[in-house]
């Protein structure tokens, strides 16, 4: 550790002349601790404060499969090559369409919010949910394609950066209707205003809300909602913070010193996802690919070698309406989810 500079303050005060007996001793100590209480001070807020939207390739602090309500994931922090939680199920266990898979954990909560969002007449299916990272890595050279590599780095994650890879994020779409993104605005659809409204009541958070690209790094997806648990999802909600907002001041924010009395107990949470790593992992996950330095130019898309997904429709509806001539089933994705 370097030596710290002596504060303006504090210098001039040693080469004054001394004060007589105890006077000079309490000053001097008194200037002392408000130095380092200040560079204390600087040092928290320089900590907690939110990284700019760049791009690197940085393995991200909280990376183990227990960490999957911490973990932060942006254009700078990813995940490695090898995150392939074990532990993953079909979301027809949660009463939706089947051909996508979340962690177990997350099947209660998930068909709890889809029974609800039933009752209340936005019935739900999923366009996507967990993507490991060769698929992602597919998607994002697609999207690449499609709309060019500045435009797909708004609307779409490069391999690794993606939340789709924890395994515990899904981007919705209304039961019937065509791909999310299709829409003007699928967040005013009715499936979309109910889940805007309601899903942090059974644990989900939108990622990317409307107008907070600056702090979340992607443009507004209304369909985009990851899982973290409905104690936690409430207090996200409660902080007014965007999701990346708050896993960042909760990374960096000084634990606070428990008081534990004999009395307390644990107090109960509506859903209770396992704290432990799943049990099994793939037996041959890729190697760890070398982390690039943040000052770096983004390396070239690679695009994939056998799989070209269908071209793009040529029009957007405005409304909730699936685009004229579609009939999409509730078990087909026409194409990757453009969703980080």
């Amino acid at each position: 550790m370097g030596s710290m500079p002596i504060p303006t303050t504090l210098a001039r005060a040693l080469r004054a002349p001394l004060l007589s007996g105890s006077a000079s001793v309490r000053l001097v100590v008194l200037l002392v601790v408000v130095a380092l209480t200040t560079g204390i001070a600087a040092t928290v807020a320089s900590a907690s404060t939110l990284p700019t939207c760049r791009l690197a390739d940085t393995l991200t602090a909280q990376r183990s499969y227990a960490d999957w309500d911490r973990t932060v994931l942006d254009t700078t922090y990813r995940l490695t090559t090898g995150y392939y939680p074990g532990d993953l199920r079909s979301t027809a266990n949660a009463g939706l369409n089947s051909g996508h898979t979340v962690r177990a954990f997350v099947i209660s909560d998930l068909r709890a919010m889809v029974r609800a969002a039933r009752a209340a007449g936005a019935r739900l299916a999923v366009q996507s949910a967990f993507r490991s990272y060769s698929t992602q890595k597919s998607t994002f050279a697609y999207w690449s394609r499609v709309s060019g590599y500045s435009a797909a780095l708004k609307k779409s994650a490069r391999a690794g950066h993606s939340e789709h890879q924890l395994g515990t994020t899904v981007d919705f779409r209304s039961y019937g209707g065509s791909a999310p993104w299709y829409y003007s605005d699928w967040g005013t659809t009715k499936a979309g205003a109910w889940l805007k409204k309601n899903a942090w009541k059974y644990g989900f958070v939108m990622s990317y809300p409307k107008g907070k690209a600056s702090v979340t790094c992607y443009s507004y997806e209304p369909w985009h909602y990851r899982y973290m648990g409905r104690s936690e999802a409430a207090n996200v909600r409660a902080s007014g913070l965007t999701l990346r907002q708050y896993l960042w001041r909760e990374q960096t924010a000084p634990a606070p010193t428990p008081t534990p009395t004999p009395s307390e107990q644990p107090s109960g949470e509506p859903s209770s996802p396992p704290s432990a790593e799943p049990s099994t992992e793939p037996s041959s996950p890729p190697s760890e690919e070398p982390i690039t330095p943040a000052s770096a130019a983004p390396a070239a898309v690679e695009p994939p070698a056998a799989v070209e997904p269908p071209a793009e429709p040529s029009s957007v509806p405005p409304s909730e309406a699936p685009p004229p001539g579609s009939s999409p089933t509730d078990d087909a994705q026409s194409e990757p989810s453009p969703a980080p």
